[in-house]
């Protein structure tokens, strides 16, 4: 064997064992007493904790909210955040290029992002609008393995409704893929509801009604759809009515919101969707434990100290915030340790959901013969500060949990079986691939 895992608490698919797990070739070999089996590498986990790396589904790398594969530094810089916080995939969306076709200009994406990943990565087609060119453009996509489409609506560039454009994607896309489209998004463009920072600019009522609409959609189509953001406790009850008549529907909720509150003040993060109540809050963690919320996501991006100052002056907020550097021990200290979240929940929510959603399970969220060595070694023990990182010193973006002292720390991640943070600090030697991603039509 390549790496054995001696004496470690392995957490996955909502199982809970005490054991060794083998590493071979990239690639889950034994779980179990493996006493007996010599490695080349062994890593004593005595009181740690092994996890699946987590998947994450949501993050916003560059202007409008999403990737701009023109910029480089937030690619990079995102997948070393995910390292250190415990996450070993991220999907981004990628506006990709109709005049090339989305295969050619995925591939070309790609191979350049490859050079600079440290975890492994794929991609949501971005969607900003559906005319009769976006069927063909679907089928090729999802052909050439990136099955989920963020229909964001961004600025000037969108022409139609976000509850129309869902509507239209969600009749012409292939059966095999995920829609994904956001509540805030869809219920406040529409109605051109961005105002100043107070408390009416996120309305629960709004949140809740778009999350019932989506009833609508039981009959029209056959994708999956994601409803991503999910924020307060009258949209969860919304949504899991929405659930019992479309079985389609999936969701998520942003590390920010079960990290903070609006109790929190100006300690937190001014983000978008804004933060809930305790009550939104412990709603969030309750259907996470319950399945209703499948997903938990970073809504991670980049902010420079100038860009939140701006916004501050405006009393405006922004889309999303640098969330991943902590992903796992800010999951950890504010849900495990506060008794609203489970280990198990932890594993399915932060990995093994997300991994289905994307079409990636078993083969990522899951520690199962055969699954990629996607490891992460947890010290439940050890403190980390939130504010000692070095990803976030090498550059000017501030992070949102410098003033939180989190309980349990990452010290070890491995992608494929190769090390890309030991004893908590990054590696240099890696590289991260590219997903080719198919979703079961189960």
């Amino acid at each position: 064997m390549d790496i054995i895992f001696r004496n470690a608490t392995i957490i996955t698919d909502g199982l809970e064992m005490t054991g060794d797990l083998a590493v071979r070739d990239g690639v889950v070999k034994a779980i179990g007493d493996l006493s007996s089996m010599q490695a080349g590498c062994v890593v004593p986990c005595d009181g740690k904790v092994l996890l699946p790396g987590a998947v994450d589904l949501g993050l916003n790398l560059g202007d409008g909210g999403v990737f701009d594969p023109k910029t480089g530094a937030s690619f990079a810089q995102a997948t070393r955040h995910a390292a250190l916080g415990g996450v070993t995939t991220l999907i981004s969306a990628i506006e990709l290029d109709e005049k090339i076709g989305p295969a050619a200009s995925a591939k070309a994406q790609a191979e350049t992002d490859m050079q600079r990943a440290f975890v492994d990565f794929g991609y949501h087609a971005l969607l900003s609008s559906w005319g009769d060119n976006h069927d063909a453009f679907a089928r090729e996509a999802v052909g050439a393995g990136i099955s989920s489409f963020w229909l964001a609506r961004n600025g000037a560039a969108s022409v139609q409704p976000g509850s129309a454009l869902l509507l239209a994607a969600v009749q012409k896309l292939p059966e095999e893929s995920l829609a994904i489209a956001s509540c805030w998004d869809a219920s406040f463009c529409d109605k051109h509801a961005r105002k100043n920072g107070n408390g009416d600019l996120y309305a629960d009522d709004r949140e809740a009604a778009f999350a019932a609409s989506l009833e609508s959609l039981a009959d029209v189509g056959a994708c999956r759809i994601l409803l991503n953001g999910v924020s307060s406790a009258r949209a969860l009850e919304s949504l899991a009515h929405a659930r019992e008549v479309c079985n389609r529907i999936a969701a998520s909720c942003q590390l920010t919101n079960l990290v903070y509150t609006e109790a929190d003040g100006d300690a937190a993060p001014k983000v978008w969707p804004p933060l809930g109540t305790r009550a939104d809050q412990q709603a969030l963690y309750a259907a996470v434990e319950e399945g209703i919320v499948s997903a938990i996501t970073s809504g991670h991006k980049p902010r420079a100290s100038s860009e939140l100052a701006a916004a501050r002056s405006q009393r405006s907020l922004l889309v999303g915030a640098p969330a991943l550097a902590h992903f796992i021990p800010a999951l950890h200290s504010e849900g495990v340790l506060k008794w609203r979240l489970s280990l198990s929940g932890l594993s399915f929510a932060a990995c093994a959901e997300p991994a289905k959603l994307a079409g990636l399970y078993p083969r990522k969220g899951s520690l199962q013969i055969g699954s990629d060595a996607d490891i992460v070694v947890f010290d439940p023990s050890q403190a980390c500060n939130g504010g000692d990182s070095d990803s976030f010193a090498l550059s000017s973006i501030p992070n949102p949990y410098a003033a939180l002292k989190l309980n349990g720390r990452v010290t070890d991640v491995f992608v494929r079986g190769q090390q890309v943070v030991d004893g908590g600090e990054l590696t240099q030697n890696v590289q991260g691939a590219f997903l080719v991603r198919r979703l079961s039509l189960r």
